[in-house]
Order: C-alpha cells, then structure tokens, then sequence
C-alpha cells in the first residue's frame, strides 16, 4: 500500500520533466522559425509530440523511426516505460510555398512546392567530410551565381547540379524553363537536378543548416521526372519569401513560454512540499 503514492510521485516527477524538456524542445524550434522569417525559401519546423501504442511504452521505444531525420528529441528516460505514453519532440516540416517576389535577376531562381534542386557542398572546397560520407544536400533555389569559371553554384558557393552534374555556362543570363531546362542562345545546355520531397508524410522533415542547404531524409524524397509543360516547377527571375508568419510564431513562443514556466512552478511547489514533509520527519 505504502508503494502506490511513492510510485505516482515518480511517474508524475517523470512526467512533468518529460513536458518540460518538451516545452524547451519546442521552443527551440519556434525560435528558429522567428529568426527565419526573411530568409528566401525557408520552410516552417512544426514541432509535435507524438503518442505511443501501449506496446512502445511497454518497451520504452520514442516510436516509429524515420531514416535520417534530425528530429529533436527530449525523453532522457527512453529505456524506462512513459507515463503518459509520449515521446519527445519531432520535428516535421509546413511545405505550403511562400509568396513570390519578382526581382527580374536571371539568376534568381524559386522552386514552386515541395521542390528542391540538388547540389555539391564538396566540389572545389576544403569541405571533404561530405564528399567522404556521401551526404547529399539541396536547396530551394535562391540567389545564384556564376563563377570565373562558368559554374553555377548558389550564393554559399555551393556548386548547383543538372542531371549530367555541375552546370557550366557561358553566357551571364541563361535562360531557364518552368520544367529546370537550361538554355543558352536558345539551346538546351543542362537540367537541374530537381527532387521532390513528400509533403504528405508529416514525418518528412526538412532542415535548414547553417551552410544555407537543406537536409532531407533521401527515403522522403523522388526524382522529378516530368515531360509537361504545363507543369510550373521552377520560376526564373524570382525568389520565394519564408512560409513563416511572425505574428503565429510569436502567439506560439509565448503560449509555449507560458506552459514552460507553469511546469517551472509546480516543479518549485513539489521540491517545496518535499523539503517541508522530511524536515517534519526529521523531527520525530
């Protein structure tokens, strides 16, 4: 008998420091979202918690793994049955498109929807690790460039890949279709190399890193491979703002800052209660 409030008081401790790292998890996320608000082709981080079937709980499983994502997790008591049958923090992505800004620059390129074209982080820098590794990355279009040696690479320098590999051009203002056929003088020279991620799975999750690529799960992603030409993939000319409006990101920061620091409280309060009920049993 004597066991039973002993073991809800662990199972509430566990479960109020699980909500907590959660709460510090999300607002990770949301931060980045905010301070990503002008940055060309950004995509929203969603962050959610996901519940587990009775059998996950039982063995202490944060549930259904997804290769290669960079999820943010927070459960430091994995190997010990959950509570309250929750895992840690995953992150998935809001692939809905920005709005298109016009520039008129030739090298200025968006991808419409879930698009990414790939590119090289390796080639022609100190960068081995990736070329070692054989990370992939892509972006979704951006400021591009052209280098002394006709390579069209993106404004980190990273080298834009067609379907025969780096793009190399001889004319400053190349000409490029709604499908990522390149053109020159009005011949075709290259394709970009255009994958699309599946917006549908909201496991599929897309990162920003810091060298200005994105990071994807390679199980979540299929070549573009398309012969109409109706279809719109690429729009020359502009640049696609952030999907992420500051006015939900900041509404969030704080509901998600309010419930952080209520957990803060009742922690304080059980610490408190605590401290008092073996300061009186130290007294007997």
């Amino acid at each position: 008998m004597s066991d039973v409030p002993s073991s809800l008081s662990v199972e509430a401790s566990r479960a109020l420091s699980q909500s907590m790292q959660n709460g510090q998890a999300r607002l990770e996320v949301l931060t980045r979202n905010a301070a990503n608000v002008q940055t060309p082709g950004y995509l929203r981080q969603i962050p959610f918690v996901q519940q587990l079937d009775a059998q996950s709980q039982a063995q202490g499983q944060l549930g259904p793994a997804v290769s290669g994502t960079t999820a943010a997790t927070a459960n430091p008591s994995a190997n010990q049955p959950n509570p309250l049958g929750m895992s840690g923090v995953q992150v998935g992505t809001d692939f809905r498109p920005g709005a298109l800004r016009a520039t008129g620059n030739p090298l200025d390129v968006a991808l419409i929807g879930p698009v990414f074209v790939e590119v090289d982080v390796a080639a022609g820098t100190a960068n081995q690790t990736s070329k070692l590794n054989n990370t992939r990355h892509w972006v979704k279009g951006g400021q591009w460039q052209i280098d002394a040696n006709g390579v069209l690479k993106t404004n980190q320098g990273h080298v834009v890949l067609g379907a025969q590999g780096p793009i190399v051009l001889s004319t400053p203002n190349p000409s490029i279709d709604a499908q990522g056929q390149v053109f020159e003088h009005g011949k075709p020279v290259a394709k970009l190399q255009l994958w699309q991620a599946d917006a549908d799975n909201p496991l599929t999750h897309a990162r920003l890193e810091a060298d200005g690529t994105w990071r994807i799960p390679t199980s979540a992603l299929r070549q573009v491979v398309t012969t109409d030409k109706s279809q719109t993939l690429v729009r020359q000319g502009f640049l696609e703002a952030s999907n992420v409006s500051s006015a939900v990101e900041m509404t969030e920061l704080i509901r998600v800052m309010r419930q952080y620091e209520a957990n803060q409280k009742i922690m304080q309060m059980r610490d408190d209660m605590l401290d008092k009920t073996l300061n009186q049993l130290g007294q007997f």
